[in-house]
């Protein structure tokens, strides 16, 4: 049950996050005037002191790759920060 609740929170935030990429592309007055898209993604898979998760890492580097390349916004890697795991 634990990881359904995970699995429907990460596609939960997901399905907004492209909604609100896709607001951006059509409206691109939405970035209130600043016209830069800055982010910082954080994917933790490893813990000490409770279970592992599977994909969280997983899910950050594909999120970066996604506003990079594939959302068409085409956002600067100078302007997201991504930790991941021990980095974060």
């Amino acid at each position: 049950m634990k990881k359904l609740i995970g699995l429907l929170m990460a596609t939960s935030l997901f399905t907004t996050l492209t909604a609100q990429v896709e607001l951006i592309k059509q409206q691109p007055q939405a970035l209130n005037g600043k016209g830069k898209i800055y982010a910082l993604i954080v994917g933790i898979s490893d813990y000490d002191n409770i279970r592992d998760l599977t994909f969280a890492h997983r899910d950050a580097e594909d999120f970066y790759h996604f506003l990079v390349h594939e959302s068409g916004l085409q956002v600067d890697s100078n302007n997201i920060r991504k930790l991941t795991n021990k980095q974060a």
